[in-house]
């Protein structure tokens, strides 16, 4: 294997092709492919404050692609100079051109000292902070990049902005691969039994929902539906924390042995760890059903805003727990030693079970109408719903002819679930 070394000359040309101005000091240069000395092939490489006007005059008349020039003294940046703020000072007054365009009239007396230099190692989120600080007449204006003090080269918010996108792009994709791994359904052997159908529908991904069935054993089944507080990444890395931390419990539950009170711990735990390894102020809300195959017995977890409705032939149920503490809320995560009271419910041959987030409930048309919990109940009454999957299917249809084209606004997630 080839080792390389600090002389090598393979190192040297990494270390030269290796970008120098971007978020994490790796990744997209933002630095424009324009100087004076490629611009003039070698004519001019700087311009000084004792540079004379005439010969920038003739500098911008002759490169049509030159506008932004940084103006030096000594070896230091003091100011720069535009075409347009330029060409508007010769024209200023009739006098003005006859004025600036003599001899002795140097750069010094035309450029605007505001300029901006930034260091090649800065990020670009500090970066932007500055660049967005500026005076409101020059926040939009090019730059200065230097590296080890010396002038680099030129660039743009544009670019800054770009490159910005770009991170949060690949962050936004790396943790939605993480999510969609995590809620790829456990293959731990056990047969699946449970008649179930779910529905994720990210508003921009990764989501803040999360919705997952897993068959524990031949008698207990978990089915979970949450909902994190906040969009974008925060949610999402919560989202993928619950997952992660779930998954781990249910394969320490395989060891210790399945049975009510061991996924009612395991449920305990799953909030304790969630307090102590996600960020103070977030949480989820949502429901947790363990599902008794043997005794046909539904055991409820209700964390605040859970949606949950139980059909029997042509009524609807809306089933919820509370909480017993009364001094915590009820949401998971956010109280380490939060104590859900567990309701149980009796099922029977045919019922079903919908879960869904306030994506939905919450969901509004044009006029600002929600969707509600009314409509759902409604739905599941009297729509044409025969199993899980078509019940899902009804009612994101309804949604969608309720909505009438208005715009989401949040994560959405349903789940059914036949007996």
């Amino acid at each position: 294997m080839h080792v390389l070394q600090k002389s090598d000359p393979s190192l040297d040309r990494r270390k030269s092709e290796r970008p120098i101005f971007s978020a994490f000091e790796l990744g997209k240069i933002c630095i424009i492919d324009q100087n004076l000395a490629r611009i003039t092939s070698g004519r001019i490489e700087n311009i000084h404050e004792e540079t004379v006007v005439t010969e920038i005059h003739d500098l911008y008349k002759s490169y049509t692609d030159l506008d932004f020039i940084p103006v030096m003294s000594g070896s230091k940046i003091s100011g720069y100079l535009r075409k347009q703020m330029f060409f508007a000072q010769l024209s200023e007054t009739r006098f003005s051109r006859e004025l600036l365009l003599r001899s002795d009239v140097t750069a010094s007396s035309m450029m605007d000292p505001r300029v901006t230099v930034l260091d090649s190692r800065m990020n670009l989120s500090e970066a932007s902070e500055l660049l967005m600080n500026r005076e409101e007449s020059v926040r939009f204006d090019p730059f200065v990049i230097t590296h080890e003090s010396r002038l680099l080269g030129t660039s743009t918010v544009q670019r800054v902005l770009e490159g910005l996108n770009h991170f949060l792009k690949m962050d936004f994709q790396s943790c939605d691969l993480t999510q969609k791994k995590l809620m790829t359904p456990m293959n731990r052997g056990v047969e699946l039994t449970l008649n179930h159908h779910q529905i994720l529908q990210p508003l921009l991904a990764p989501g803040g929902d999360y919705v997952d069935v897993i068959e524990l054993n031949e008698r207990y089944s978990l089915a979970l539906l949450f909902d994190v507080c906040g969009k974008g990444l925060k949610a999402s890395t919560m989202v993928n924390s619950l997952a992660s931390i779930l998954k781990t419990l249910v394969y320490k539950l395989d060891q210790e042995g399945i049975d009510l009170p061991g996924i009612l711990l395991m449920m305990h735990s799953l909030n304790q760890l969630l307090f102590h390894l996600t960020c103070e102020e977030m949480y989820a809300t949502g429901v947790a059903l363990i599902i008794d195959k043997q005794k046909s017995v539904l055991t409820v977890l209700d964390y605040g805003h859970g949606f949950l409705w139980l059909k029997r032939n042509r009524s609807i149920h809306r089933l919820c727990a509370h909480i017993q503490n009364s001094i915590a809320v009820p949401f998971l995560g956010i109280h380490e030693n939060l104590e859900i009271q567990a309701g149980h419910f009796r099922i029977h041959p045919g019922d079903l079970l919908f879960a869904c987030s306030d994506g939905l409930t919450e969901a509004r048309n044009s006029a600002r109408q929600e969707y509600g919990a009314d409509r759902i109940k409604t739905m599941l009454r009297f729509g044409p719903s025969t199993n899980a999957i078509t019940t899902n299917e009804a009612i994101l249809r309804d949604l969608e002819a309720f909505r009438g084209g208005a715009r989401r606004t949040d994560d959405l997630s349903v789940l059914a679930i036949q007996f």
